[in-house]
């Protein structure tokens, strides 16, 4: 089960694995800002397809819901790291799309990217309006970066944020983006 948590703002982005005891999940989180939330519960019950859920919750007082992002937003960096991501010129609602994720850690590019819950990375997309969910994982490859690739789908028009979660030297990294469908 992985437990994604955004604020409403998209400046909070806590991606969780709840621990099981019995038939209960259970997690302990500390927020550290104020402000509108919505959770994402995404698992696959024994034997059935893929399932979401979604829940929206205010953690204070505190409503920042301001949102102050470019209608795209290709290019991270963060702490050496710096990740560009690349999509085709004129992505489309419901049509598959590819898109690329180059990384690199102080102007090196990495090929020594960990697995991560599985997988070489994630990407979590999350509709501006903080209603649609996808959960992406990359196509198979034979190398550890610099690049990976991801084939998705928008399922309407609208702006959306990505959110891409790789390890590398052990650790997690979280880098965000924004794209026009």
């Amino acid at each position: 089960m992985h437990l994604i948590f955004v604020s409403h703002d998209f400046k909070t982005f806590i991606h969780k694995h709840p621990i099981q005891i019995g038939s209960d999940y259970h997690l302990d989180l500390a927020f550290e800002r104020e402000t509108q939330y919505t959770l994402f519960a995404d698992y696959t019950p024994e034997q059935q397809s893929q399932e979401i859920g979604r829940f929206d919750f205010q953690v204070g007082q505190g409503n920042d819901n301001h949102k102050e992002y470019p209608s795209e937003m290709l290019n991270w960096e963060e702490e050496g790291y710096s990740v560009i991501l690349n999509i085709p010129e004129d992505v489309e609602a419901g049509k598959t799309v590819t898109l690329s994720a180059f990384l690199s850690y102080k102007s090196e590019e990495i090929s020594n990217l960990q697995q991560h819950l599985g997988s070489l990375a994630h990407i979590v997309i999350i509709s501006d309006d903080v209603k649609d969910f996808l959960h992406v994982h990359p196509m198979e490859s034979k190398t550890m970066g610099p690049k990976i690739e991801f084939h998705t789908h928008f399922p309407k028009s609208g702006r959306y944020h990505l959110f891409l979660e790789f390890k590398h030297s052990d650790t997690i990294t979280v880098a965000h983006f924004v794209i026009a469908v």
